[in-house]
């Protein structure tokens, strides 16, 4: 039997004569505590134990005594020579077998799950199915405005699975992250008055001082994609440069996802907005030092 260090632990012992229960005995009981490490040490000698009935005697070992982690070894004594066993053993296993690991009650770890007040599906196993299967039943406690038909994260699978699907890249002040495999849709607001400008470019480099035609990405108004991934774009219809209105300088640039899907996961990337006026005037609107990055994307399909 199995018990944590700390707790009494009850011995019993069965005494039979002549096939049946050995009754109003004088029995004794000696007490071996043997340690994790092999150490033995008799902790209780010649101690009485109780009769119970129909050849039962226990001895109960006070909690105080069971300090170790081990085997408590208890044998039943008994001098009467017409039963069939004098000395009869009894042990109890301490603080082994993963029981030193339960170091809670269940009530307690009942609490901290907390209290189901529905009934059916409302169980740990209910919540679990409704939160993967979109084919679950709503455990009525979840509340709010859940349901497994368009939340489960099966459901959400099935949305990023489809090819009308696109991710809008974040914008945090000067910080953009896009997904590989998706289409990109970078919004940059605040440039300022474009109305004079001839071209406009928006260019992605690993390091300020590559090149233009080893770009990760450029993309020009009015041209569209010109460079992708250090080479020259295969079709310029694969990114553009809307202007979202022109006096206040915002803009959207786009790109397919049938290009991005080739794009490697990247950090730290630089990225700027460059314009040229019909003065032949170039202005640099806005960077973002070491703040573009591409991240991986899960569901590889793009149609």
């Amino acid at each position: 039997m199995l018990e944590q260090v700390g707790n009494a632990i009850t011995f019993y012992a069965h005494y039979i004569a002549s096939k049946v229960g050995a009754t109003g005995l004088t029995v004794t009981v000696d007490v071996w505590e043997i340690q994790a490490d092999g150490t033995a040490t008799e902790v209780v000698t010649g101690a009485s134990a109780t009769e119970i009935g129909d050849g039962l005697y226990r001895y109960i070992l006070a909690s105080g005594s069971v300090d170790e982690t081990g085997e408590y070894v208890a044998v039943f004594k008994t001098s009467d020579s017409d039963v069939d066993q004098q000395h009869i053993p009894a042990l109890w296993v301490i603080g082994r077998a993963g029981i030193e690991n339960l170091d809670g009650a269940v009530s307690t770890v009942l609490a901290r799950i907390g209290t189901f007040t529905g009934s059916g599906v409302n169980t740990i196993l209910g919540f679990l199915k409704a939160a993967l299967s979109k084919a679950a039943t709503l455990p009525s406690d979840v509340g709010g405005t859940f349901t497994p038909v368009t939340d489960s994260l099966e459901a959400i699978r099935d949305i990023l699975q489809s090819s009308s699907v696109t991710v809008t890249a974040t914008v945090d002040g000067d910080q953009i992250t896009v997904y590989r495999g998706t289409t990109w849709t970078i919004n940059l607001t605040g440039l300022g008055d474009l109305s004079a400008r001839s071209k406009l470019y928006f260019t992605v480099k690993r390091a300020t001082g590559d090149p233009d035609d080893e770009s990760i990405l450029q993309v020009e108004v009015p041209a569209g994609m010109l460079y992708w991934l250090g080479a020259t774009a295969a079709s310029a219809a694969n990114a553009s440069i809307a202007i979202d209105d022109e006096s206040a300088g915002d803009i959207t640039i786009t790109v397919k996802p049938a290009v991005t899907l080739y794009a490697q996961p990247l950090k730290d990337l630089t990225y700027d907005v460059k314009m040229l006026d019909t003065n032949g005037v170039v202005s640099e609107l806005t960077r973002g030092a070491r703040k573009f990055d591409i991240e991986a994307d899960v569901t590889r399909a793009v149609s």
